[in-house]
């Protein structure tokens, strides 16, 4: 993942991977992803991504940034993580820290 900041645009993009050994999950499968955002001064985003390499087993899911994306005043640590819509239901994953630079 590259810095975040606010404001930020494209090129600059979150990337998370998304892993599972639980057959009961089949990633290839995924029909949509977003990815959640928890930043440090209490707001919250959520983030439409675009969907690759899928298989069974894992999936990519990549965020190009919009200006809107990441707020003024959230800089500081940002949690993530990924929701996979399937067929069985929706997959979540649990939260990565990350960091919203200051400009």
């Amino acid at each position: 993942m590259q810095g975040l900041y606010p404001g930020c645009v494209s090129p600059v993009k979150t990337t998370l991977v998304v892993e599972t050994d639980d057959a009961a999950f089949d990633l290839s499968t995924a029909t949509a992803g977003r990815i959640l955002a928890r930043f440090a001064d209490g707001q919250s985003a959520t983030w439409e991504a675009d969907l690759s390499d899928e298989s069974a087993t894992a999936i990519t899911l990549t965020r190009e940034h919009e200006a809107a994306d990441v707020p003024a005043g959230t800089e500081g640590v940002v949690y993530l993580s990924a929701e996979v819509d399937i067929p069985a239901g929706t997959v979540r994953t649990n939260r990565m820290a990350a960091t919203v630079l200051k400009l």
